[in-house]
């Protein structure tokens, strides 16, 4: 179909379809215009006017079809015998792309070949008219020129068709017209709609650049979401994105907020999205909306919280976006700062009158009698149009009597409301409408209309729901959906609701009814239907005993269903049993007998290998579905269903035969046989009846068995409802046959029967003999030669298609390798091309901007892109094929049937197949792609690096992707780089780096990026002579290529980057990873370092920096990463070069240890320079990487026996295999497998030069004898097994392992061959504990047997955690301690002194401690206890603090010196529960000057936290963060006088339960605290004001500058929080501030603020001084929640 431009979605049309034919095919054309007539389409036929004599096409036809959006042009043979028709194709075509016009053709007994080529005997007519212009050749190339456009064009082909085939091509014609002539919702159709739209017209302001919310508010059926769906409809495609979201307020009930917030995004970013919680949802739609112009519609909005997840504020939002809010809650808006409000106003009387009238009155004007009555009803319905249409729709053909009774009841009603209308008409319909109105009421609204009917059409006789939508109680959307308005819905749900207890309902659709009234068995005989499809805790069904009336119960998709309770089969009137796709179902009834079943689904249940019998009763089920179950047979009791219309067994791979009493189901007409391989013969028996449809497969003739006298059978595909491709017989004479109507085969005369194959099988089905019904065979040929001509490819050129083109590759680049390709398309003979080119040169870029050529929407149906990769396999492939084609996934399916399966589906379609990034032969027949051919029009166009892939590929034609030319690499470095290139001492260099680029656009985008900020002339010299040094040292090709690259990767500004990049190259070769995802791995792996709220913000930092680097690229949408191909290679040879393969996944321990195996890491080093001669990159084998991939199964072994380096972290693995065979391997990652539970026994015999395991995170509890095979272990990482409770004595023979982590494990006692480890530098441990005494006498008395850390002489990292409270450590410690002391090397200690006593031996005793050199040191001095609740935030937890030297004194009575003396060199103290101490100033103020964070907690006799008597020095110099806890007696933070540059860094001061404290600050100290940007103040009930007014003179420092984030809770005797100028604050939060009614908030502080959260009922009682501050902070209002508190 050709392509409309965007003038034709404005340009005025004056008819619908100019309809061009010959007038000897008037016969189809005339019942395509009564078709097109009867759906109000505006025609102007081709002899609806005449010609004038003088001229050969008259200026009455141009002004037609200049005026036409639509061209239906019928081509037969006669068409080319007229000239006249001829000229008006000619001015048709020329004219389509001028006017925005769209052109369908429909090939009337004529091939598209013929037409193209003018063959034939349409090339026959043809000539006549050469002939007849044989003096004006211009005229006849400019006719081959339209045929030829003509024949490129999609359309519908009709060659000696079926009347049923036409009938559905004229319904499609009228369908593709319909749908853009009559937009949803068009304005035309409705009452009263131009003056409210032009209103809130005027409100949009459409074109600004600001972002504006706009509200429409009025009350329910008055019309609301109508206006907001043709504002919608209007303006969408004014926007960068749009999305339209029906029924927030029941959708965010029903479902959830986040599925709303998917389908916002989804539509808007034009893919699938998935949000996992609604706050991630929150930051997503920020993320990827923020610099959109968007125009977004709530509908329905009922809460605020809805309004604050899908749309909090303006700034989530690009500018000019437009966001529309419908509601029947003015106050909703007015919250949510929305203050540009339109009022739905209900019609008034004319407009009410024309509604009424459009709906009731059909056939004409109604007599005097029904007039008189009309305005009774009108002042009903009070201008509502739900009431007018649902009113009028109800009396439309009502005779006077219906009339006046319907009256009298709403007169009856006392002033009715709408629902008591609606009840009135509800009232006046069939029983079985009354039902089909409450199923959708409380199951359907919104679903599919197909679905629904489907599950409808076996309980009702189908009619129903087509009279609730002639009545206007329902409507189907343009995308098929249904509607019911949510008053009716309300009503449909208030009837079923009149029966108080759920139990006695007669639907159920809330989850917790449902679930009290199973789990209590309540619900009697009421209960009808069951509907809990997805329910995946569902895991057995109840009793079903005591519900006798059900009818319906869909279980659809609840995966962890095991069994269905046997009850289910007694139940008599259950028509409907859905368990489609329960995967986990093992358990059913042994028989049932429902002698009211229709329709059993068992589809996709794997783990079904029985099927109940069947009862005699049961005559009525006529669809059973066994597809894709584990049955090994069919039970004989089959036969009783002598009802049985339809049985799929696809794929139901473990069924051995079809039986032979198979043959007693008369009623049989489908089956979809499972492709057995020895089927039983003489399998049915078709005598004097209809012959068997098999679904899926071929009829064919066997050899010598069979034969039809030459009578052609062919499969022809066709689509059902079911959506299984079925198979028909069609011969080639005879009369048409009816859509679905089952034929019979004879054998012409023929006495001995002989089989007809069905599937695979010898023998499936044999078929007796019958009359020969003829049929018609269709065969539609699509001929595959389509012209490009340089006017098409200039065209090309001026498309927006252009704009997708990636900044990797020119326009002019791409247009010049595009025209050849184009090109090759006109060749007939170039059914396949190869496109190749080095990495990075564009061939990508190429094939995307194939895809978005007009050209290629023209020609080809579908349009099908694979990624291919290295590791490619026939599976991926099939996958990626399926999901473009949107057929369902294949994981039941083998390669073979997913082949079959594709083959049919893309048999019949023009396909244009693009391979990208191909290496070898790909065998396309076994993926089930059918050969491109002349015949079929499609082609296969494949990207690769290499021409020998072209080559074995069968590549027609090759096209080699060329470099930039010079002129275009610089100005798309220059592009890169900025204007810093024109500087003199800078340019000689950039043009240099340019030159030595040759052309290839990654390479000049990734060096300009590198050098994007750099404005140092020397540096620019620097980088010039290493590209040169290159070619002077004869490295070119390939290596030199990754050499160049390097260069990027070297200019990343620290290791952590560096190790960030590497890592995103172990996830497999075609893997799109999420971005949040990635950061939570680099976390993990402790690559990005801090408390998990910094590291996750400078992880994203992270990836904004390698994508602006150009060495990740972000994906469409913006969530997800992948790496180029050629920057993969890059990394891949790093890894090889610089041994980061392991050095960087090692974290902290990197710094300790490097590798011997593998040379030293570039942690300890320089990168490798480019004088390095080495080669550079890591062949593929050697590399085996599958990280987060979601495994389940291990790579095969063949794999691993190659591999040097293993990544197969974060997957699904539960098991290994045994004695892999891997000689090379140096580096295993198996962490976070929480599935793995076991490793082999000999798991490790066969893995000589192991040096890096890391097994963390895993859920083993010990590790195999086998271990002390790896005699070359360096590294082994356990960190965080939880279940580990036992090391072998056997890991004391890794005489080399230099890294043992044991922390977060479950040790019980550290094995004393550990003594052995005389290479060991880092050990960290935890040790096993229990609050149960009597369960110390189960474990080992001791927890480090004396003489092993005194062994580990080379130890510089030691780390021994205890549980608190553990008596073993107390009789362990001293030895440890004495041991520790004699260690020399030691840098890193973490310790329990569970007494002082321990602390002084350590610091008497530490040569390490006493030289300085022990740097790092977490200590916990005191006796500690066990806490399971935690008195501080989990990020201050002492576990969780990531400062270097940390102090935790605990339960202290008295202030030792040896605490004193770490605190010294201490940059974290915690002091927790000291008995005696009055004040921190007791530590001695000087001893606190190296202090950043400081947490105290639960000191009982503490007063104040500072006393500044005789201070001469600075308290807290560079003190950052300041948390108080439970200090039962402190009055005031500070007292005294305290010197200047006190707190001077502090950014952070909490206050937690303190319930003495009356204020924080007093106003004279503000001034210390000028750095302050967050203050929590919580549960300090004796607390007034925040900051006091002393006595003292203010020295003028201003009220806290920096403050950011306010929160006060918990304070119930709080007034006033500050007087004066307030802070810039930009967060407040409140909670239980009773007494506190003025916030004080000044002009400045009323417009920082960008968040307040605080109860609804407080904040609607404050007062305010100045209400403009109300109503300006009111848009950021949002009440609190329980996760706020």
């Amino acid at each position: 179909m050709a392509s409309a431009s965007s003038s034709s979605l404005t340009r005025h049309w004056k008819y619908d379809v100019f309809l061009s034919f010959n007038s000897e095919d008037r016969s189809f054309a005339s019942e395509l215009y009564d078709a097109l007539a009867k759906e109000g389409i505006k025609i102007c036929r081709d002899d609806d006017i005449v010609p004038d004599k003088e001229t050969a096409l008259s200026s009455k036809i141009f002004t037609a079809i200049e005026n036409s959006r639509f061209s239906v042009i019928i081509l037969s043979e006669k068409y080319a015998f007229s000239h006249w028709c001829l000229e008006k194709l000619a001015k048709i075509v020329e004219r389509q792309n001028e006017i925005g016009q769209t052109i369908l053709p429909v090939f009337l007994d004529v091939y598209r070949s013929e037409v193209l080529n003018q063959t034939g005997k349409f090339g026959e007519a043809f000539e006549l008219q050469v002939e007849y212009f044989e003096e004006n050749l211009e005229v006849v190339q400019k006719l081959r020129a339209a045929l030829i456009e003509i024949s490129n064009i999609p359309g519908w082909t009709l060659h000696h068709a079926a009347e049923s085939e036409v009938l559905q091509v004229i319904e499609d014609i009228v369908n593709v017209i319909s749908n853009k002539s009559f937009p949803p919702f068009s304005i035309g159709g409705l009452i009263g709609m131009v003056s409210r739209v032009s209103e809130i017209t005027s409100y949009l302001r459409i074109g600004g650049t600001d972002v504006l919310m706009i509200g429409i508010c009025g009350m329910s059926g008055i019309g609301k979401t109508t206006i907001a769906r043709v504002v919608y409809d209007r303006f969408s495609d004014q926007f960068e994105g749009c999305s339209f979201l029906a029924n927030v307020g029941e959708v965010a009930q029903r479902c959830s907020l986040h599925s709303l917030q998917e389908k916002l995004l989804s539509d808007i970013i034009e893919r699938d999205i998935r949000i996992s919680d609604i706050q991630r949802g929150v930051n997503v739609i920020k993320n990827l909306l923020h610099s959109r112009r968007i125009l977004l519609v709530l509908d329905g909005v009922s809460q605020l919280d809805q309004l604050a997840m899908l749309a909090g504020d303006c700034d989530w939002f690009g500018p000019g976006s437009r966001i529309i809010i419908t509601t029947v809650a003015m106050d909703l808006l007015t919250r949510h700062g929305v203050y540009r409000i339109y009022i739905s106003k209900p019609l008034n009387k004319d407009e009410a009158l024309s509604l009424f009238s459009l709906k009731c009155f059909v056939s004409g004007p109604p007599s005097r009698d029904y007039v008189e009555m009309l305005n009774d009803f009108l002042y009903y319905a009070a201008g509502l149009p739900l009431v007018i249409e649902v009113l009028g729709s109800f009396l439309f053909n009502r005779n006077i009597t219906e009339w006046k009774n319907t009256l009298d009841k709403l007169q009856a009603c006392h002033g009715p409301s709408v629902l008591n209308i609606l009840q009135i008409i509800f009232d006046g319909l069939d029983e079985t409408e009354k039902e089909v109105f409450l199923d959708i009421a409380c199951f359907f609204n919104g679903e599919d209309k197909d679905r629904v009917v489907e599950i409808l059409e076996f309980l009702y006789t189908g009619f129903e729901l087509r009279n609730l939508i002639d009545k206007s109680l329902v409507r189907v959307s343009s995308n098929n959906q249904l509607w019911m308005h949510d008053q009716l819905q309300l009503l449909g749900k208030a009837i079923v609701k009149e029966a108080k207890e759920p139990g006695k309902r007669s639907r159920l659709w809330m989850h917790e009814d449902i679930d009290n009234v199973l789990r209590e068995n309540t619900c009697g005989n009421n209960l009808r239907v069951i509907k809990l499809s997805h329910s995946r805790n569902l895991v057995r069904t109840p009793d079903f005993t005591g519900i006798t009336n059900l009818e319906r119960i869909n279980l659809e998709g609840c995966t962890n269903l095991i069994e269905v309770h046997p009850s289910i089969g007694l139940l008599k009137r259950l028509t409907l049993l859905n368990l489609k796709d329960c995967k986990g179902l093992r358990i059913l009834p042994h028989k049932i007998g429902m002698e009211s079943l229709e329709i059993l689904i068992l589809s996709g249940c794997s783990k079904v290998k029985k099927i109940p019998e069947f009862a005699e009763n049961m005559q009525r089920l006529q669809k059973l579905y066994l597809d894709g179950t584990a049955i090994n047979f069919l039970p004989p009791s089959i036969e009783h269903l002598n009802g049985l219309t339809s049985l799929n067994l696809r794929h139901c791979k473990n069924l051995q035969f079809l039986p032979s009493f198979l043959h007693n189901l008369k009623s049989l007409t489908e089956l979809s046989p499972p492709g057995i391989a020895e089927p039983e013969t003489n399998l049915i028996s078709l005598e004097n009846k209809e012959l068997l449809s098999v679904h899926g497969t071929e009829v064919m003739e066997k050899e010598g068995r069979m034969s039809l006298h030459k009578k052609e059978i062919e499969t022809v595909p066709s689509q059902t409802k079911e959506g299984q491709m079925k198979s028909k017989l069609k011969k080639n004479v005879g009369d048409p046959i009816q859509p679905h109507t089952p034929v019979a085969v004879s054998t012409s005369g023929t006495s001995n029967v002989e089989p007809i194959l069905l599937g695979s099988s010898e023998v499936a089905v044999l078929v007796e003999p019958v009359m020969v019904e003829p049929v018609t065979i269709l065969r539609s040929r699509i001929d595959g030669s389509q012209p490009i001509n340089e006017e098409e490819i200039e065209i090309l050129r001026q498309t927006d298609g252009q704009q997708f083109l990636e900044r990797t590759c020119p326009k002019r680049s791409i247009e010049r390798t595009l025209t050849t390709i184009l090109g090759y398309m006109s060749d007939v003979k170039a059914r396949r091309v190869g496109v190749y080119g080095s990495g990075g040169i564009g061939k990508t870029s190429v094939l995307k901007a194939l895809i978005n050529c007009p050209t290629t929407k023209d020609l080809f149906d579908v349009v099908i892109w694979v990624t291919v990769s290295r590791n490619w396999s026939t599976r991926k492939i099939q996958d990626k094929v399926l999901q473009q084609l949107s057929l369902s996934p294949g994981d039941f399916k083998t390669d073979f049937e997913l082949a079959e399966e594709l083959f049919q589906a893309l048999r019949s379609q023009r396909f244009l197949l693009l391979l990208d990034d191909v290496w070898e032969w790909i065998d396309l027949n076994a993926v089930g792609i059918p050969d491109p051919t002349y015949e079929n029009g499609c082609r296969m166009i494949l990207a690769t690096r290499s021409p020998d892939v072209c080559h074995i590929m069968v590549a027609d034609r090759k096209v080699q992707v060329e470099g930039l030319l010079l002129e275009e690499a610089w100005e798309l470095f220059r592009e890169q780089v900025g204007g810093i290139i024109d500087s003199p001492n800078i340019f000689p260099y950039a043009q240099a780096i340019v030159k030595k680029c040759h052309g290839l656009p990654l390479l000049i985008i990734v060096t300009g990026r590198a050098l994007a900020k750099e404005n140092d002339a020397l540096n620019w010299m620097r980088a010039s002579r290493k590209f040169l040094w290159l070619s002077a040292h004869g490295i070119y090709g390939f290596e030199g290529l990754i050499q160049q690259l390097k260069f990027s990767y070297d200019r990343l500004e620290s290791p952590e980057l560096k190790s960030c990049f590497l890592y995103c190259v172990l996830f497999p070769e075609d893997y799109e990873v999420g971005i949040l995802k990635l950061v939570e791995y680099w976390i993990e792996e402790g690559l990005v370092a801090g408390n998990w709220t910094d590291s996750y913000k400078r992880g994203c930092d992270i990836v904004n920096i390698l994508v602006e680097a150009s060495l990740l690229q972000k994906l469409e949408g913006g969530l997800s990463i992948k790496m180029h191909d050629l920057i993969r290679d890059l990394a891949l040879g790093i890894l090889s070069l610089e041994t980061e393969g392991c050095q960087f996944l090692l974290g902290s321990y990197s710094r300790m240890t490097q590798l011997s195996h593998m040379g030293n890491s570039s942690y300890f080093r320089p990168i490798v320079s480019f004088k390095s001669n080495q080669p550079l990159i890591l062949e593929d084998h050697q590399f085996l990487s599958r990280a987060g991939a979601g495994l389940t199964e291990l790579p095969l072994k063949e794999k691993w026996e190659e591999a040097k380096m293993i990544f197969l972290m974060d997957n699904e693995l539960s098991s290994l295999p045994d004695s892999p065979s891997c000689p090379k391997l140096l580096a295993l990652f198996l962490q976070r497998n929480q599935k793995l539970r076991v490793i082999p026994t000999s798991f490790f015999d066969l893995m000589p030069s192991l040096t890096v395991l890391n097994l963390s995170k895993t859920r083993i509890k010990s590790l195999p004898k086998s271990l002390c095979k790896l005699m070359s272990l360096e590294v082994l990482i356990l960190r965080d097994c939880e279940r580990l409770v036992l090391l072998p004595s056997e890991v004391g023979s890794l005489r080399r392992l230099e890294v043992l982590d044991l922390q977060g494990t479950e040790i019980n006692k550290l094995p004393n061959k550990i003594s052995e480890l005389s290479s060991l530098i880092y050990l960290k441990v935890s040790f096993y504990g229990s609050v149960n005494w009597s369960e110390y006498a189960k474990l080992p008395h001791e927890l480090v047997s004396r003489g092993i850390i005194a062994n580990l002489v080379e130890l510089e990292t030691l780390s021994i955690d205890v549980y608190p409270g553990d008596r073993r450590w107390n009789k362990n410690v001293k030895s440890v301690i004495d041991e520790v002391g004699n260690l020399t090397n030691l840098t890193t200690f973490c310790c329990y002194f569970p007494e002082v006593e321990f602390l002084e031996r350590f610091l008497a005793t530490s040569l390490s401690w006493k030289i300085g050199g022990l740097t790092e040191f977490k200590f916990v001095v005191g006796h500690d206890v066990k806490r399971f609740v935690s008195k501080v935030v989990d990020n201050l937890a002492f576990d969780n603090v990531l400062w270097d030297q940390c102090l935790r004194f605990v339960n202290g009575e008295v202030i030792p010196d040896a605490a004193v003396e770490v605190l010294t060199r201490t940059t974290a103290f915690y002091l927790d529960h000291h008995i005696n101490v009055c004040s921190l100033s007791e530590f001695g103020v000087k001893n606190l000057d190296g202090l950043r964070l400081c947490v105290v907690r639960e000191c009982p006799k503490i007063e104040t936290i500072i006393a500044g008597k005789e201070l001469s020095e600075a308290v807290f110099p560079i003190l950052e963060h300041l948390s108080i806890n439970y200090l039962s007696n402190l009055s005031t933070i500070l007292e005294g006088i305290i010197p200047p540059g006190s707190f001077a860094k502090l950014r952070i001061l909490t206050v937690h339960t303190c319930p003495k404290l009356q204020f924080v600050f007093a106003s004279s100290m503000l001034h210390f605290f000028s750095n302050l940007e967050e203050l929590i103040v919580e549960d300090c009930p004796a607390i007034t004001e925040i900051i006091y007014q002393d006595l003292v003179v203010d020295s003028g420092g201003g009220t806290l500058p920096s403050l950011k984030k306010l929160k006060l809770h918990y304070l119930p005797r709080l007034v006033n929080i500050m007087k004066g100028k307030w802070p810039p604050l930009e967060n407040i939060s409140f909670y239980d501030c009773p007494i506190l009614k003025k916030l004080g908030i000044d002009f400045i502080a009323s417009h920082t603020i960008k968040g307040i959260k605080a109860e609804n009922d407080w904040w609607k009682e404050l007062e305010w001084q100045d209400t403009s501050f109300h109503l300006r902070l009111q848009a950021h209002f949002t009440p609190i929640c329980d996760d706020d508190l």
